[in-house]
């Protein structure tokens, strides 16, 4: 059997109703045809439904087909709707392909890629333990897929030797989407239905944030067993796994293996480690570090020594940045924050309570919302609670984490340059927010939060990596190098990939992880709602900055040319609209920098920006 019934068995079954009983009671017949789909036999039964390995007519392959049958039970038949919207997303080797779903004579139907081969789960049951090199490998693959899904903000959230499949070749694929969520999002199911005990992170128990570690942590399990022979934790039901997931401390598998060595305990450790805060950020990053425990010293590729010489970069930088005592201290508070989620009432009291402990960052995230770029609101937002009402749950946790990181920035006495950065990303947030409108994006501040962290990488860099980054500025001066390849010169790494490690770390939105990547295409396609449209509308903002900044008008038409040249595809906004765009956020920066920020006279960033509106100014008046 290659594809199974997701939930067979196990917590996911969906009632059956009494009309669907002769389509799929036990004993009953298979289908001759299901739509264009011929039945050949059937695969896999449940107490729900079945999956049958079929022929597709038209295109003639070997496909298998999910049915169930949704009946009184609309919420679990949405389920298995919401796993085919998901899984049709993700087109990796890594991930069981879905190709199809439909509604037969009101039996839903979802077809999938047929792959030959069993389950992990079988697979350890019939062999035992695997050795080092084949686990590790295996393990790597799993990572490939969900580090795919994670790009996507997708999280799969059940992730277990029953849900992978070992194909005919010996490689891993993914399968059973069935409670994949968005990374960062409320999600009202958790805890009951999100997982299987054994393989669940501890804060998924309790926590409603759906987070990119919660697969760290099952992919570390799922690595544990295929080593140890065993799962890491066993118990006599569901309440004594979680209890013992929660507050044991697990043995390395190298307790029940004798041949598995301390680094690659070590790494198995550090993905199952309790506190997220020590896991690996993302399964990327866990990829890594498996890819450099196989090949230490590496006979790669260009390309993936490159990745693999900046991934080792960003967690050697990354470790100089926490043994800062302030740095651990800064992770804490913006975590503390993103923990707390939109949706019941009681998350806005949660929000109000951390944020009320600190009275400056109360009052100045206060006067963010009652500034110039919330004029359209109106009337005056005195309290946390009525600005959630006003502007939205999450732009107001974003904006306290905004402050937050601006507030720690500004606490350090090399500061003329620090200010400059930050006033820099405060006026690409303006930007971006304007350009969101422009566009009809309905959440504007989600523009304005990814025109801000587009350089979380050069603003921390500034602040721990201080002699370094001047390094930098100086090497980009003396040889005409752009910032990313004289950052990577000096660090290892970009400082955009210092930013998104960081970003993943702190579980920032997957929209502000994504505006950290870089806009590499000349003349990008205009692009859907998501992460990656707000990408390209921070780009676009940090282009105008440059220009708004340029000292003349002369040089910032033509760089404002150059933007709407450049992003007429994605955008459609002409030079002029752009000018607009400037002009009014320039105001705006002028208008607000000083209650937010202090004293803003010494900056050199905003001196260029009047100096360059006033010239514009002149000229159009003349």
């Amino acid at each position: 059997m290659t594809v199974r019934l997701s939930g067979l068995s196990g917590p996911h079954d969906l009632p059956m109703p009494i009309s669907a009983a002769r389509a799929t009671r036990p004993g009953a017949t298979a289908p001759r045809a299901l739509g264009r789909y011929r039945i050949e036999r059937e695969l896999g039964r449940g107490a729900q439904g079945c999956v049958y390995l079929a022929q597709d007519s038209q295109l003639q392959r070997q496909v298998a087909i999910k049915t169930l049958m949704p009946g009184h039970d609309a919420a679990r038949a949405a389920s298995l709707l919401a796993e085919a919207r998901t899984t049709a997303q993700l087109q990796h080797p890594n991930i069981v392909t879905l190709h199809d779903a439909f509604d037969h004579e009101g039996l839903l139907c979802v077809v999938l890629e047929y792959v030959p081969g069993d389950t992990l789960e079988r697979h350890l049951r019939a062999h035992g333990r695997l050795d080092a090199e084949p686990a590790v490998s295996l393990a790597m693959q799993i990572l490939d897929g969900l580090a795919y899904a994670h790009e996507r903000g997708i999280v799969h959230r059940d992730i277990k030797p029953a849900n992978v499949l070992i194909d005919a070749a010996g490689n891993a694929r993914i399968m059973d989407f069935g409670i994949a969520a968005a990374a960062g999002k409320f999600d009202a199911a958790a805890p009951s239905g999100a997982g299987t005990p054994s393989y669940m992170a501890p804060e998924a128990f309790d926590s409603q944030a759906v987070a990119l570690g919660y697969d760290v942590f099952s992919a570390g399990m799922t690595l544990y067993e295929m080593l140890a022979g065993r799962p890491a934790v066993e118990g006599r039901n569901a309440f004594e796994v979680l209890h013992k997931i929660a507050n044991h401390p697990f043995q390395p598998p190298s307790a029940f293996n004798v041949e598995i060595d301390e680094g690659l305990d070590q790494i198995v450790m550090r993905a199952i480690a309790k506190d997220p805060v020590e896991r690996y950020a993302d399964a990327a990053q866990m990829r890594r570090a498996l890819d450099h425990y196989l090949r230490p010293g590496g006979d790669r590729s260009g390309g993936q020594k490159a990745a693999a010489d900046a991934g080792g970069a960003v967690e050697f930088l990354l470790a100089r940045m926490r043994r800062n005592s302030s740095f651990p201290a800064l992770s804490g508070t913006i975590s503390a924050i993103n923990r707390v989620t939109s949706g019941p009432e009681q998350n806005i009291q949660a929000l109000s309570e951390v944020l009320l402990k600190d009275f400056a960052l109360t009052n100045k995230l206060l006067k963010l919302v009652n500034s110039t770029g919330y004029g359209q609101f109106g009337g005056t937002i005195s309290t946390i609670s009525r600005a959630v009402l006003i502007i939205g749950f999450d732009a107001v946790r974003d904006l306290a984490i905004t402050l937050v990181l601006f507030d720690h920035l500004q606490n350090k006495t090399q500061a003329s340059r620090l200010r400059d950065d930050v006033i820099r990303s405060l006026f690409t947030g303006m930007l971006a927010r304007r350009v969101a409108r422009s566009q009809g994006v309905r959440n504007t501040e989600e523009g304005f939060i990814c025109g801000v962290f587009r350089h979380l990488g050069r603003l921390l860099a500034s602040f721990y990596l201080y002699e370094e980054s001047v390094e930098i500025t100086r090497l980009m001066q003396q040889s005409n190098l752009g910032e990313a390849e004289a950052s990577k010169q000096v660090l290892g790494a970009s400082y955009d990939d210092i930013g998104i490690a960081i970003a993943r770390t702190w579980n920032l939105p997957p929209a502000i992880v994504a505006a950290i990547h870089p806009v590499t295409e000349e003349r990008p396609e205009k692009l859907g709602a998501g992460p990656e449209r707000l990408r390209l509308i921070a780009a676009m903002a940090e282009s105008m900055a440059q220009a708004a900044s340029a000292g003349t008008p002369a040089a910032q038409d033509k760089l404002l040319k150059q933007i709407a040249l450049r992003f007429r595809d994605a955008a459609n906004l002409d030079e002029k609209t752009l000018a607009g765009i400037a002009s009014d956020s320039v105001h705006e920066l002028i208008e607000d920098t000083a209650s937010l920020l202090g004293d803003a006279r010494t900056s050199r960033f905003c001196e260029n920006l009047r100096q360059t509106a006033g010239e514009a100014r002149r000229k159009s008046a003349a």
